[in-house]
């Protein structure tokens, strides 16, 4: 099958990048939390692949596609070509882990905690409070002593 796959399929087709509303598909799933968590430039290129397959309305497994692409990426991709498919897979990624700090970003409900410790390390310290601005500059036991006046 994997020769049958490799003789049908058209060479241009899987090494070009994927077209500008493919491209705006996989970033919408990647802002989406959709898809796979990071894309890789052969992931990139194995969709190609997949798509190819599906246009030729080829009966194909998920084994033939994997050879064929192994095959395609390690011995007939040049190194540009490989950069290109890197590089807009990096982007991608980029705009998923862009969407993820926006939403670390969004997170300011204070954390419930049980002691002051457990407050500071999971909602941050505040310098405006005497006894917190202490007792992370003073060793334990120190404030509010007779050694510091």
């Amino acid at each position: 099958m994997n020769s049958i796959l490799d003789r049908m399929i058209n060479y241009n087709n899987i090494c070009s990048l994927p077209s500008n509303t493919y491209v705006q598909k996989l970033a919408n799933q990647a802002r989406n939390g959709e898809g796979v968590l990071i894309l890789t430039g052969e992931d990139l290129m194995k969709r190609n692949i997949e798509h190819e397959a599906r246009q030729l309305q080829l009966h194909y497994n998920q084994h033939d596609i994997d050879s064929l692409t192994n095959e395609y990426w390690n011995s007939r991709l040049t190194l540009s070509q490989k950069n290109r498919f890197i590089n807009l897979a990096k982007y991608i990624n980029q705009i998923r882990n862009n969407k993820t700090i926006d939403l670390i970003v969004q997170i300011n409900r204070p954390q419930i905690t049980n002691t002051p410790f457990e407050y500071a390390l999971f909602n941050g310290t505040s310098f405006y409070d005497d006894k917190i601005t202490e007792s992370s500059i003073l060793p334990a036991g120190c404030s509010n002593s007779s050694l510091f006046p």
